[in-house]
């Protein structure tokens, strides 16, 4: 693995544990984020000093357009992350528009630490 971010986590829109893991799990490689169930390749992550942003394209909304997912997460030490991460996933829109915002969490994966 080229950093300590890759491999298997959940993203948690309740700040628990999620209900249907396998619709929320997502595989961190290389800049790339893929939907583990489906193998769709879905954004990209980036890391910064003290955050991690995962960015997720989602399909059009009818007469709104294109818009997209954006989680931010603290992540204090990319070299030796936690196991789960807290943040806030943004919605927003093809204007740059937030418009909607959640508490979120990332939790690796049992086995991909």
């Amino acid at each position: 693995m080229a950093n300590a971010m890759e491999g298997r986590w959940w993203l948690d829109f309740t700040h628990r544990t999620p209900r249907n893991p396998a619709g929320n799990e997502l595989i961190l490689d290389d800049g790339a984020v893929t939907i583990a169930v489906t193998g769709v390749s879905a954004g990209s992550y980036q890391i910064e000093p003290a955050l991690l942003t995962i960015t997720l394209s989602m399909p059009a909304i009818p007469d709104e357009g294109p818009w997209r997912m954006e989680a931010k997460l603290v992540l204090l030490d990319p070299a030796d992350p936690p196991e789960l991460l807290s943040g806030i996933v943004q919605a927003i829109d093809s204007k740059g528009r937030v418009i909607a915002n959640s508490a979120c969490a990332l939790v690796r994966r049992p086995g991909q630490a």
